[in-house]
């Protein structure tokens, strides 16, 4: 069984406290991604799991075994890097093989091993070539084989793709959902890239400042954001947000904002009580894909109707990302290709506020 389980972990360095009270458990053989910004503790994280770092306070188990004391070496685990750290003097084999032959492994089963990893990384060709005289997205196959061939109960991977281009970056996805479906492998990722994250992830965890923040499924997390910052950080591009008044009851709730009054459909339920208060001040939160050129139905669409000024487009092909402006409020919304709106000119835009969020203004908690 390779089940981890975090319960209360927090990290300190000095006064400094880089991860806050983390608890989450990752399934045997799921491929779970922790994602937020740089500096909000995610590789402090995969450290103190992987035993590069000590644990100030709360309990690490693999399977039902505590870790906290356990040297790396004796945790079954592999991790990779976002350096890929090979010999640049040996060739694919040997650093495929080095862990291995360190352990004092068989000559006969280093063999098999590293032919298998070879086999499925698409290596075979370029065992017996030096690790410095390849590319980068060979070098990251190299180090994925090296870890492979330990056979350990956990992957850890701290940013591994981050050096790659970004036409190989896309590439390498695919390869690694490939490789964990057919290692049926307990994974663990780290990354920045918000994209990455939920393409990969079967679960994400969101950190920030060292707090989690959110765990779910990826769409889970993109459609039900807990807070304004999950919201924003999750989706390219990210959520528009706009100040905004409640007035009016639940029955008829409108968010007035400058230059704007939008009508919020009754069936969107938003808690009773002191969530919702005529006159508070929120923060609407709208995707850009749900601001539209046009509505896509007549019922009410004047009520959920903008005029904003379009600063510029940008083409990309399959779609045309503008960026407008409502008042002080800059704002980008996805068009399809064919869109006859043009920059620096006013443009009328319907709000899907079907789709749309309410965060309270100073804590940023989502009222939903």
């Amino acid at each position: 069984m390779a089940e981890l389980t975090l319960k209360n972990v927090s990290k300190k360095f000095g006064t400094a406290v880089v991860v806050s009270s983390v608890d989450f458990k990752v399934e045997d053989g799921e491929f779970i991604v922790l994602v937020g910004p740089s500096g909000c503790g995610k590789s402090t994280l995969l450290r103190m799991i992987a035993g590069l770092e000590t644990v100030s306070s709360g309990k690490i188990y693999i399977a039902d075994a505590l870790i906290n004391d356990v040297p790396p070496k004796d945790r079954d685990i592999a991790m990779v890097f976002q350096n890929y750290a090979l010999y640049p003097h040996m060739t694919v084999y040997q650093n495929m093989a080095f862990g291995l032959k360190m352990r004092g492994v068989a000559k006969t089963v280093i063999r098999q091993r590293v032919s298998e990893a070879a086999g499925i990384l698409g290596l075979n060709d370029l065992l017996d070539r030096k690790s410095k005289a390849l590319s980068g997205g060979q070098q990251q196959r190299v180090a994925l084989g090296r870890a492979i061939v330990r056979q350990p109960r956990l992957f850890l991977f701290d940013e591994p793709l981050s050096n790659l281009d970004a036409r190989l970056r896309i590439a390498m996805r695919g390869e690694l959902i490939r490789l964990h479906k057919r290692l049926d492998a307990t994974m663990i990722y780290v990354t920045h890239d918000q994209v990455e994250a939920m393409s990969l992830g079967e679960r994400l965890v969101v950190l920030k400042d060292g707090a989690v923040q959110q765990i779910g499924a990826p769409l889970d997390i993109y459609q039900c954001p807990v807070n304004r910052f999950v919201a924003g950080f999750i989706g390219t591009p990210p959520m528009n947000f706009f100040p905004c008044t409640i007035k009016g009851t639940k029955q008829t709730l409108r968010l007035v904002g400058k230059e704007c009054s939008l009508a919020v459909p009754t069936r969107r339920q938003y808690p009773a009580g002191p969530a919702i208060l005529p006159d508070q001040e929120v923060i609407l939160g709208i995707r850009p894909e749900d601001i539209h050129e046009e509505p896509h139905n007549n019922g009410a669409a004047t009520e959920q109707m903008v005029t904003a000024r379009v600063e510029f487009l940008e083409t990309m092909g399959s779609e045309v990302l503008a960026t407008c402006r409502l008042g002080n409020v800059e704002f980008i919304t996805r068009l399809p290709p064919q869109t006859k709106i043009r920059a620096t000119e006013e443009a009328t835009l319907f709000f899907d506020m079907n789709r749309a969020h309410l965060f309270h203004s100073r804590t940023g908690e989502s009222l939903r």
